[in-house]
C-alpha cells in the first residue's frame, strides 16, 4: 500500500488535473482542432468551417495537391493545366463551385472530376476542349451550371449529358457545332436556358429540343441557319426569349407560330 502511495506522488499528484500530469497532454492534443489547408501559392479565406481557394492566375501546371475537404468554392482558372488526372477532386464533396476556364485543357474524363457530388457551378470556358466523355460521362447530379463556351467543339456525344440531368443553366456558344446536339440535349429536362450562338449550325430538325419543355430562353444567333423543320420548337412550351439574328434565314419560319409563350424574337440580319 505504501508503494502504491509514492508511485502517485512521484507523478505529480492528482492524475489528470495538472497539464504537467501523465495523460493529461494526450487528451488535450486530440481535442485541439483541425487548421484547414492552404496550397502554395493559392490565397484561402475561411467562411466558418468552410474555405474558398483561389489559384487564378498563379502560372499553375496541374491541380494542387493539398486541397482541404472543406473548401466549397476553387478558381483554378487563367493558369497552364493542360490534364486533370483522374480522381483530381475526390476529396472535396463540399465542393459547390469549380472554376477552371482558361487553361490548356482539351479533353476532361468521368474520372476527373469523381466525388464532386455537391457541385453546382462549372466553368470551363476558354479552354481548348475537343470532345467531351460519352461512355462514363461526368457524374454531377447536383450541377445547375455548366459553362463550355470557347472551346473547340465540333460535336457533342449522345450521352454527354446523362449525369448532369439537374442541369438549368448551358453554354455551348462559341464552339465549332454543325448541328444541333438532339440527343445529348434529351437528358436535360430541366434546363431553363441555353445558348447555342456562334457555332456553324445550318439546319434545325424536327423536335431538336423536344424534351426541354422548361426551357424559357434560347439564343441560336450568329449561326448560317438556312432552313428549320416546321416542328423544330415542338415541345418548347416555356421558351419565352428567341434569339435568331446574324443567320441565312430567306423567310420568316413557320415553326416560330407554335411557340405560345414567346415574348421576345431576335430576327434581325438574316438574308
Amino acid at each position: 500500500m505504501l508503494l502504491v502511495i509514492l508511485l502517485f506522488s512521484m507523478a505529480g499528484g492528482d492524475w489528470g488535473s495538472h497539464p504537467g500530469v501523465w495523460g493529461y497532454k494526450q487528451i488535450q492534443d486530440r481535442q485541439e482542432p483541425v487548421v484547414p489547408l492552404c496550397p502554395s501559392p493559392c490565397q484561402c479565406e475561411e467562411d466558418g468551417i468552410f474555405m474558398t481557394v483561389d489559384c487564378s492566375e498563379m502560372g499553375l501546371p496541374s491541380v494542387p495537391l493539398n486541397l482541404s475537404p472543406l473548401t466549397t468554392y476553387l478558381d483554378l482558372s487563367m493558369n497552364n493545366i493542360s490534364e486533370i488526372q483522374p480522381r483530381a477532386f475526390h476529396r472535396l464533396h463540399l465542393l459547390s463551385e469549380l472554376r477552371i476556364s482558361g487553361n490548356q485543357l482539351r479533353y476532361i474524363s468521368g474520372q476527373a472530376l469523381q466525388g464532386l457530388h455537391n457541385l453546382k457551378v462549372l466553368m470551363l470556358q476558354n479552354n481548348q476542349l475537343e470532345r467531351l466523355p460519352d461512355d462514363a460521362p461526368w457524374d454531377l447530379p447536383n450541377l445547375l451550371s455548366l459553362r463550355l463556351d470557347a472551346n473547340l467543339l465540333s460535336e457533342v456525344p449522345a450521352e454527354a449529358f446523362r449525369g448532369v440531368r439537374s442541369l438549368r443553366h448551358l453554354w455551348l456558344d462559341d464552339n465549332s457545332l454543325t448541328e444541333i446536339p438532339v440527343m445529348a440535349l434529351d437528358s436535360l429536362p430541366s434546363l431553363q436556358a441555353m445558348t447555342l450562338a456562334l457555332n456553324q449550325i445550318t439546319h434545325i430538325p424536327d423536335y431538336a429540343f423536344t424534351n426541354l419543355s422548361a426551357l424559357v430562353v434560347l439564343h441560336l444567333h450568329n449561326n448560317h441557319i438556312q432552313s428549320m423543320s416546321s416542328r423544330c420548337f415542338e415541345g418548347l412550351q416555356s421558351l419565352e426569349t428567341l434569339d435568331l439574328n446574324y443567320n441565312d434565314l430567306q423567310e420568316f419560319p413557320v415553326a416560330i407560330r407554335t411557340l405560345s409563350k414567346l415574348q421576345e424574337l431576335g430576327f434581325h440580319n438574316n438574308n
